[in-house]
């Protein structure tokens, strides 16, 4: 696969495992990886628990967390973490000296045109190459230091801001250390997932569990009494200890790792007898359109497997710390630093549903920066500046300009034929297959030039397979309509709406 094409004399992190990443048959820089990353679970747990708040201090904390940081993105990219304290310099400059209303404009601009200069770099040495550099730490980076301008802005000018927003916002102002902890925060430092700023200094002071605690302590009140009026001592004092324990993440810890660690024998064991040049063979050629797509589809669903990896890893991270901790209609839930709803992907019976599920951490980000703040054109501006973030390689934007064209699409069959497809149980079954199938083509041609990054090698496989995504989302886009009348119950919707106008017209006539 080409995400295993490596320039090994540019890699310019540690080389203290290259011993064992000979002996494995891995190149190094994605051993150090995962090292770090499997370190970073256990050095969480010691965090929680050896570093609880309170048994230290607030700063201990914190210092803690940047110094660990700082190690890992050395461990991992050597001097390189260099750019990283040159975006946060800058970006804590503007913080201090930019006016409020404009500075997540000023931020998001400076921090995406610094990783933008890298990512051309990273194309002159490494081009179409996989080696880990420092670019995907600086993403990750931009993420925070942009959504944390935004936060603030959003606490001192709160006018247009939703419910969300508010709930993340900040009044004021971090310090420069508190600021360059956040920055380098280990549990976020390699591959996010994106933490508010305000739920970091929860943690950190240990009032994650201010809500959970609260909720028990007033049902302890309100039902700590039986029929007869007399105090239930037992249940009570039985409820109060359970408030006082705090929810052990362990056993969410285990799962999310249990994940990465079957996607490291996938992405060791079984991507490599899949290499990238087949699809560029002669025998490829031969093939018939169905297995063509098929082939696709094998090698896009491969390719989300070291995604898979990174990512329910990263979850491990946070959640060893107490991170991604939600207390939702009385239980204790640990998805709040989810990255990845893998199952939801595999199985998603539209295309809305699979993106939904697929890398939530910068969804969430995306939406809260672009997609409810811009007033036109939602959906590509979202998906262009997701191309921007991601760099500059011709198979990003064809990535994702034609799943926002094949997104536009399928809004047109859920309006135009899913009615159709209502009237009983087995005609909605029918209707869910379709869709499943769509989606799933719809993914694999979509995504391959992701992983092909070059613009010829993409039409070169679009050709091989007639442009079906984007002939279909077409015909879906400009056809569909004329040829399927609109359902019954929105035109009558519609026409309920116009005799409304019509009659407040008259009205003020």
């Amino acid at each position: 696969m080409s995400h295993w094409v490596v320039q090994d004399e540019w890699y310019h992190g540690s080389r203290l495992l290259q011993p064992l990443a000979d002996a494995a048959g891995v190149q190094v820089d994605k051993l150090n990886y995962v090292v770090a990353g499997f370190s970073c679970i256990l050095i969480g747990s010691i965090y929680r628990t050896a570093l609880h708040p309170s048994k230290v201090t607030p700063l201990a904390r914190k210092l803690f967390t940047f110094l660990v940081g700082v190690l890992v993105l050395y461990f991992c990219f050597g001097g390189d973490v260099i750019h990283l304290f040159v975006q946060t310099t800058v970006a804590y400059l503007l913080i201090v000296f930019c006016p409020i209303e404009p500075l997540p404009r000023f931020s998001l601009y400076f921090c995406l045109g610094y990783q933008s200069i890298l990512h051309g770099y990273r194309m002159y040495y490494d081009y179409q190459g996989y080696t880990l550099d420092i670019t995907g730490a600086l993403m990750m980076l931009t993420q925070r230091l942009t959504s944390l301008a935004f936060s603030f802005r959003d606490g001192v000018l709160s006018q247009n801001c939703k419910p969300y927003m508010l709930k993340d916002a900040i009044k004021k102002r971090p310090d420069v250390f508190t600021y360059f902890t956040y920055a380098f925060d280990f549990h976020m430092v390699l591959c996010g997932p994106l933490i508010p700023f305000k739920e970091v200094e929860a943690v950190t002071y240990g009032t994650i569990f201010d809500e959970r605690k609260a909720a028990f302590n007033k049902n302890a009140a309100s039902g700590g009494s039986n029929g007869s009026g007399i105090a239930d001592s037992a249940h009570s004092g039985a409820k109060n200890r359970e408030a006082l324990e705090e929810p052990d993440p362990t056993p969410y810890v285990f799962k999310r790792t249990i994940y990465s660690v079957l996607s490291i024998l996938v992405v060791v064991f079984v991507v490599p007898l899949f290499p990238i040049e087949f699809l560029f063979s002669e025998e490829f050629k031969a093939l018939a359109l169905p297995t063509k797509v098929f082939w696709f589809f094998v090698y896009t669903a491969l390719t989300r497997q070291q995604y898979y990896l990174i990512w329910k890893m990263a979850e491990a991270i946070c959640n060893s710390s107490h991170f991604g901790y939600r207390y939702v209609n009385g239980a204790d839930d640990w998805s709040g630093c989810t990255n990845i709803r893998i199952w939801d992907v595999e199985t998603a019976l539209s295309q809305r549903d699979g993106l939904a599920a697929w890398n939530t951490s910068t969804q969430r980000w995306l939406r809260s920066i672009c997609y409810d703040r811009v007033e036109t054109s939602k959906t590509l501006m979202t998906f262009f500046l997701s191309a921007a973030w991601h760099g500059f390689y011709p198979g990003y934007y064809l990535t994702f300009m034609t799943l926002a064209v094949q997104t536009l699409a399928a809004r047109n069959v859920r309006r135009y034929v899913r009615p159709h497809f209502q009237g009983s149980t087995r005609m909605k079954k029918l209707y869910d297959a379709m869709t499943f199938l769509t989606t799933v083509w719809g993914f694999a041609y979509a995504t391959l030039p992701f992983i092909l990054l070059s613009f010829s090698k993409a039409f070169t496989m679009w050709s091989h397979v007639y442009f079906y995504g984007h002939v279909f989302s077409a015909f879906c886009i400009f056809a569909l309509p004329r040829i399927l009348p609109k359902p019954a119950a929105e035109t009558s919707s519609e026409s309920l709406s116009t005799s409304s106008k019509v009659s407040k017209t008259v009205k003020q006539g």
